[in-house]
């Protein structure tokens, strides 16, 4: 069985060794090396005009990351309209490539599916959730225009993993008794307490990036990973506050994401401003705002968590 199963690692640093990972990165390298990617995407680039911008995937690839969201959807979107054309002689390549955009977002979701499956293999979880993305991308509705693209895509693998069966079924897990384990003259433990703030938690930052308030790779990720019963600090409460005025429409996800950006351990507003595009005091100005309607918006729901860094 894969460490990773049975450690509480973040995907970055653990589900890259995992078999079926290590053959899809070299696959990945062999075909960049040949060249087909170029070749692909200048053939693409005449049928889909917004693809006529990028000349290797590694032009992709920083668009994927870009703070310009919309751009990074259309881009997606015109990659999954090659990938379904049946007249497309790399069509299969195209899938490919979106795979390859969402293989951050994957192994994220793989490190969930292990976490809550302790029995599975995790190379078996990778497998059936990379074989779940490419049949979501052939048959996700690409219209012009849709949003959050690469989310969708995400959930869609994961659902479809979960209601199809693709994985087996796991034993029966019995929970220790935590008064076994409690220091003498300690205060009762609230097991189901402990275990819906913990749920809350993780179901907050799996919110956040769906939301794409914050990324995979944010230290309150890797935190909650080593951790999972670790105590909430004010930074989590934070994020859960930032998603839940998103949905409330009391701030938009931009401001939120550049609200969470800004507490995250050296980043200053320099590199805030050349993250988002934007000037130094454009993103002062703006955390300043996002700030006020985030006070606003907690006076208004009659709480007050810590604000770190406000």
């Amino acid at each position: 069985m894969s460490k990773a199963v049975i450690t509480n690692e973040f995907p970055a640093r653990s589900f890259v060794e995992l078999p079926v990972i290590e053959a899809l990165d070299a696959e990945w390298s062999r075909l960049q090396k040949v060249g087909h990617i170029r070749e692909a995407l200048a053939e693409w680039g005449r049928v889909e005009p917004l693809l006529s911008g990028y000349s290797d995937f590694a032009d992709l690839e920083r668009a994927s990351w870009a703070p310009d969201l919309d751009a990074r959807d259309d881009m997606l979107l015109a990659l999954i309209r090659r990938a379904q054309d049946p007249a497309e002689p790399r069509r299969l390549l195209a899938a490919r490539c979106v795979l390859q955009l969402l293989r951050r977002g994957l192994l994220h979701t793989v490190w969930e599916l292990a976490r809550r499956r302790r029995h599975t293999p995790a190379d078996e979880i990778a497998v059936a959730l990379f074989g779940a993305a490419h049949e979501v991308v052939v048959s996700f509705r690409a219209t012009a225009g849709r949003r959050r693209v690469a989310a969708n895509l995400l959930r869609g693998a994961r659902k479809l993993v979960v209601t199809r069966g693709l994985l087996p079924a796991e034993p029966e897990r019995t929970v220790p008794d935590p008064e076994l384990h409690r220091p003498r003259n300690a205060e009762p433990v609230d097991e189901a307490e402990a275990l819906a703030e913990r749920d809350a938690l993780i179901a907050g930052l799996a919110a956040a990036i769906r939301d794409r308030i914050i990324e995979p790779d944010d230290p309150a990720v890797a935190r909650r990973a080593a951790c999972p019963d670790a105590a909430p600090d004010a930074r989590d409460e934070l994020l859960a506050l930032l998603v839940a005025a998103v949905a409330a429409r009391a701030l938009s996800a931009e401001d939120a994401r550049l609200t969470a950006a800004s507490t995250r351990p050296g980043l200053g507003y320099p590199q805030l401003a050349a993250a988002f595009g934007l000037s130094e005091p454009t993103v002062r100005k703006r955390r300043s705002r996002a700030v006020a309607r985030l006070a606003k918006f907690v006076g208004a729901g009659g709480h007050k968590p810590a604000l770190a860094g406000a």
